[in-house]
């Protein structure tokens, strides 16, 4: 019998099809009705309930936003209790990842405005009673030392690991919001009507809501720079402010370091990979000697 075939409604499905692409260890699956909706189905063990009840609740929340987006439909138990789905609106369109080199340079920045609008709305969302931020800073240092200590190095890093020791500690103390947790083109997808789509809030947390931009670096760059610039212009509604900068400088630095050493896990072709991009990281930055990236001044017009 298939894991789903116990959910309440399952009867009235016609097309169940598996989605492998992602790293997350759920099951996903695209679900067609009969009636010809489209919903994202998520399994799970059920061990996992207490976090997935948070997730559940949040993502509920977060479907308030005036934007297209991945809302929660319901959860519960299937498998006989052993695991727990969560049914959510399928998004339809294409991966903005995909679709953006296909666009000209001013719908490119267009739609990263718009993807800059929904973190900021995302960002002012009030927390529920009880909900703050967890401070990760020790674990953080934890996996930098692991990276400082191991075998993967990129040369020219220490001015980022002397950057992100500095500045950590202190953006602990920053304001905490809801976080999406892993904002970047592949979880938005560019929908019929020409808008963003915001996809995959199963890292949601709360956190600092300058973090969320230490994708745009390793993940936007490469793809999109008009996308990447209106990103950080739509959340701003313009200019961002300097300590943006010096906080994104150092989020940045951490994640081009920390994802090498997340990397050891997956061989030595995926550490190539983000060894590379710590690279680009390093020469945007200029060895992390400026606050402000190549690319972001360079479209900017200011002095390199």
């Amino acid at each position: 019998m298939s894991e789903w075939q116990d959910i309440p409604g399952a009867g009235r499905w016609d097309e169940v099809t598996p989605i492998l692409a992602g790293w997350s260890a759920e099951r996903k699956y695209r679900v067609r009705t009969r009636a010809g909706e489209d919903f994202l189905l998520r399994i799970t063990d059920a061990q996992q309930r207490p976090q997935k009840e948070v997730e559940y609740r949040r993502i509920r929340r977060f479907g308030e936003l005036p934007f297209p987006l991945s809302r929660a439909v319901e959860m519960g138990e299937c498998q006989g209790g052993r695991s727990l789905y969560m049914l959510l609106e399928w998004v339809e369109g294409e991966s903005l990842e995909t679709a953006l080199p296909r666009l000209a340079p001013d719908e490119q920045y267009r739609l990263g405005r718009e993807a800059g609008q929904f973190l900021r709305a995302l960002h002012s969302l009030p927390l529920s009673p009880g909900e703050g931020a967890e401070d990760l800073t020790d674990r953080r240092l934890d996996k930098l030392a692991r990276y400082e200590q191991g075998g993967a190095r990129v040369e020219g890093d220490q001015a980022a690991l002397d950057l992100v020791k500095t500045q950590l500690p202190l953006l602990a103390a920053r304001p905490a919001v809801y976080l999406h947790g892993d904002f970047h083109l592949g979880n938005l997808i560019f929908t019929p009507q020409g808008r963003v789509g915001v996809i995959d809030f199963n890292r949601q947390r709360v956190g600092d809501g300058w973090e969320e931009f230490r994708m745009v670096q390793a993940f936007d760059v490469p793809v999109s720079i008009p996308f990447s610039v209106g990103q950080v212009q739509g959340y701003w509604q313009g200019e961002p402010p300097e300590p943006f900068w010096q906080a994104l400088a150092a989020y940045v630095a951490y994640n081009s370091l920390g994802a090498i050493n997340w990397a050891e896990a997956f061989g030595p072709a995926k550490v190539a990979d983000m060894q590379a991009r710590c690279r680009s990281a390093l020469a945007d930055y200029d060895g992390f000697a400026q606050l402000i990236p190549h690319w972001y001044r360079g479209w900017k017009g200011l002095s390199a």
